[in-house]
């Protein structure tokens, strides 16, 4: 896809009058009881998706032409897909994953949990409301002076299949200032680069020649550009011709207030998770980490904003991708159209 036509395109979005709205429509509200289970797949149709569960949290990866229901990038646990959110509120700060609670079921597991991130902070209370394309995490925390609304959706343009196949997960991070004071409040993303890793931890390439397992030598960029800045996801030594080979990217439109990492600290017992915790937990912008440590290396972007007493302020990120290589039964390649615009 051409750079210029998907930049028309989310500048068309961005000024989209029911996109401003106040209140997006809803036609489904799920309580903190009814959400488990709750998951809104967004991605251009044709694309690949990713889904927003009723907490906010990123699963079921299905971008690189295979299913992926139930996998987190295959970077599971601690290591999986998060965002969150720093406040800074005068002499007293607050950090915390930007996801609902965990269920009592939820620890019963023979490592004490059954979901990614077991081990982050969250918020209290967290309630869903739907309305494909569109859907709404809403967290809420008596501890904390911000309430926070996640709006997720994807290109959607009934009867216009071009404009709604755009390989794209759009995130609206919504903060609200429940006080009378100012907050310097940070949201930030972490994603390792899983480019190789495809659905299934071993499989063979797709001419059947060999096995192999998961990325290797994986690189992150920092890219700015006039209009978007954020992480580019390169490939180390995955074939050029595999269904795994690709890129991505997890960009954000803000103007300033914009710090980034694109590898950390060697991962053993979680190491790079907590060494992003530590940088984000300071001051909500973080230093950029020099050398990579691991095969599929975590990259975060953050974007710092004042929110004035009792005010509001949005923090707009962009997920995208371009996985060129689906196959077909017979193992001939037949690709895929979006990656052909």
């Amino acid at each position: 896809m051409k750079l210029k036509y998907l930049v028309l395109v989310l500048i068309a979005l961005g000024h989209a009058d029911f996109l401003k709205a106040e209140n997006w429509p809803v036609f489904k509200h799920y309580d903190e009881n009814h959400i488990s289970k709750v998951a809104l797949p967004i991605g251009g149709i044709g694309t690949g998706t990713v889904s927003v569960n009723g907490r906010g949290s990123l699963i079921d990866w299905e971008i690189m032409n295979r299913p992926g229901k139930g996998f987190s990038t295959l970077t599971t646990g601690n290591d999986a897909p998060f965002f969150a959110i720093h406040i800074e509120d005068g002499n007293k700060s607050h950090t915390k994953g930007l996801m609902g609670p965990l269920l009592e079921y939820e620890y019963e597991h023979m490592e004490g949990r059954s979901v990614d991130h077991h081990g982050l902070p969250r918020f209290e209370k967290a309630t869903f409301d739907a309305a494909y394309p569109f859907g709404t995490v809403n967290l809420y925390d008596s501890g904390l002076p911000v309430d926070v609304k996640i709006k997720a959706f994807n290109p959607l343009v009934p009867g216009d299949a071009e404009a709604s196949g755009i390989p794209i997960a759009i995130l609206r991070y919504e903060v609200t200032n429940k006080t009378n004071r100012p907050l310097k409040v940070s949201v930030s993303g972490s994603i390792r680069n899983f480019i190789g890793k495809d659905g299934s931890k071993y499989h063979r390439d797709w001419k059947g020649d060999k096995i192999y397992e998961g990325a290797v030598k994986n690189i992150n960029e920092y890219r700015n550009s006039t209009d978007f800045r954020g992480i580019f996801f390169k490939p180390g030594e995955v074939d050029q011709s595999d269904p795994a080979w690709g890129t991505m990217a997890l960009v954000t439109n803000a103007g300033s207030g914009v710090s980034y990492r694109t590898s950390s600290v060697e991962n053993d017992w979680s190491n790079a998770i907590l060494d992003f915790w530590d940088d984000f937990s300071d001051d909500g912008m973080l230093v950029e980490k020099t050398g990579l440590y691991d095969d599929d290396p975590m990259a975060s972007l953050s974007v710092q904003q004042e929110i004035p007493a009792n005010g509001k302020k949005t923090f707009q990120f962009y997920i995208t991708w371009h996985f060129p290589n689906r196959i077909a039964w017979a193992k001939e390649v037949v690709g895929n159209y979006y990656t052909t615009r």
